[in-house]
């Protein structure tokens, strides 16, 4: 016999679960059919070298489907609700976070959008402006920065 009598915290923690669960499907579902943007060709291909570099292990692999799949969810709200990325980076990092990244490897993903996404430099300024940096002078103020070349 099944128990319908649920707690009222159970109740609670069914329907959060089941939001986040449409939540993270129409994440999935935005990252199937969205195209990232770049600020240009030589970023394009600049990211295509990060992508590949870092899928050969899986802790390096979450750090670029993370970067893909939020920048791509960002870009979605923007063009479909008319969002500005300050307006929507913090909450859209948390729940495009599906894999469970650490705070290092979202450093790596925040430098790798900040210099080649077509809004990268939007989501800096959030970013500066979250944490207080006034200005960035140089590579030593940006968040984790690697050089993503292709050497």
């Amino acid at each position: 016999m099944v128990n319908l009598k649920h707690s009222k915290k159970e109740i609670e923690r069914l329907k959060r679960q089941t939001h986040m669960d449409r939540v993270e499907r129409k994440i999935f579902e935005v990252d199937a059919s969205t195209k990232m943007q770049f600020k240009d060709r030589n970023s394009e291909l600049i990211w295509t070298c990060f992508v590949y570099r870092n899928s050969k292990h899986f802790y390096n692999r979450s750090v670029a489907e993370y970067a893909c799949r939020w920048a791509k969810y960002m870009q979605h709200l923007i063009e479909t609700q008319n969002k500005t990325v300050s307006q929507i980076a913090e909450n859209t990092s948390y729940i495009c976070n599906i894999d469970g990244i650490t705070g290092f490897q979202f450093n790596y993903a925040l430098s790798a959008l900040s210099e080649l996404w077509l809004y990268g430099d939007e989501l800096l300024q959030w970013y500066n402006n979250k944490y207080g940096i006034k200005q960035v002078d140089s590579d030593i103020d940006k968040p984790a920065m690697w050089d993503f070349s292709s050497k």
